[in-house]
């Protein structure tokens, strides 16, 4: 069982790290089509119609936003962008806190009971393709590195929150939980 500061705050920046990279890297990648003989008739009329179009998580929203979806863009801001980085910003302080002798906060406690929304966005996005992948033709989705980057930050802030909840509580609290765990 970790109870080491430093170890946790640099799962703490690896999440960091994951997370800017998951929100600028390509996230997924969309080949339209719409079949033979429909595509050599489109190739001729408007080609840029069938051109790749690659986007980010962060790319997708300021879309989403730009394309009358501003709604859809704001709450996707809020819980991909907004709500993470909020989130691993009271992480870090907990843990300063902690190692300094005083309790987790407030910040702390809400951070605990909304990580539950921490996978809304990933969840966006597999619904979109799983659209995306019903709709008539050939159109096909390739999902980017960006994507699992974004799943890591995710889950490595999941448990950097775990980890901080057991920093919080007392040694022996933590030793007989293990022990009522293990029988």
């Amino acid at each position: 069982m970790m109870r080491s500061p430093l170890t946790l705050r640099l799962v703490i920046v690896a999440a960091s790290v994951l997370l800017g990279l998951g929100l600028v890297a390509p996230c997924m990648t969309i080949q339209p089509s719409m079949g033979e003989p429909w595509d050599s008739w489109l190739r001729l009329l408007d080609p840029s119609e069938l051109q790749p179009t690659t986007y980010s998580i962060l790319g997708g929203i300021l879309e989403l936003m730009r394309t009358d979806s501003l709604g859809l863009g704001l709450i996707l801001l809020a819980f991909s962008v907004l709500f993470p980085v909020f989130k691993l910003a009271t992480l870090w302080w907990a843990v300063d806190a902690l190692k300094q002798g005083k309790p987790g906060g407030v910040a702390l406690w809400i951070t605990h009971h909304a990580g539950k929304f921490s996978m809304l966005d990933v969840m966006v996005i597999a619904v979109f393709i799983v659209a995306i992948k019903g709709l008539p033709g050939d159109t096909q989705v390739t999902i980017g590195w960006g994507l699992f980057a974004f799943a890591g930050a995710v889950v490595l802030s999941m448990l950097a929150s775990l980890l901080v909840k057991r920093l919080e509580a007392p040694p022996n609290a933590v030793e007989g939980a293990s022990a009522e765990d293990a029988s």
